[in-house]
């Protein structure tokens, strides 16, 4: 088991020293996990050219009115995309709402390796 995952932060950024500012997860803790979710929902089908399987279909959904039935297939395209890219994360569940035009998603995760649960919303754009 590891003892933390870690990664360049997302969104990318250059800290006050000068060098790449990187995240981690650990036991307690997890943003750099919260960060790759985030990242697999908002990145569009061969958005990553040489990470061609990191994607998600949300963004099909940006004309489509905002109601139940949309919120629910956004909702299925969240969880199919985070369980295709980040093995290290079972999704417990996935709750959308609509706040004004746009939809967010707050997804409940376990992070395999250690069993915590943890929670991160995610703002999956403006909906008609």
């Amino acid at each position: 088991m590891p003892d933390e995952y870690r990664g360049i932060s997302f969104p990318f950024r250059i800290g006050v020293k000068g060098g790449v500012v990187m995240s981690s997860t650990d036991a307690t803790d997890a943003p750099h996990t919260v960060e790759s979710i985030k990242q697999i929902i908002g990145t569009k089908p061969m958005e990553r050219i040489m990470e061609y399987r990191i994607k998600s279909e949300v963004s099909t959904y940006i004309f489509d009115p905002n109601d139940e039935s949309t919120r629910a297939l956004i909702a299925y395209e969240c969880q199919k995309a985070i369980e295709e890219c980040d093995e290290r994360v079972e999704v417990v569940s996935i709750e959308p709402y609509a706040e004004g035009s746009s939809i967010i998603v707050n997804v409940n995760f376990r992070i395999k390796s250690y069993q915590n649960t943890y929670s991160v919303n995610v703002k999956v754009g403006e909906i008609r």
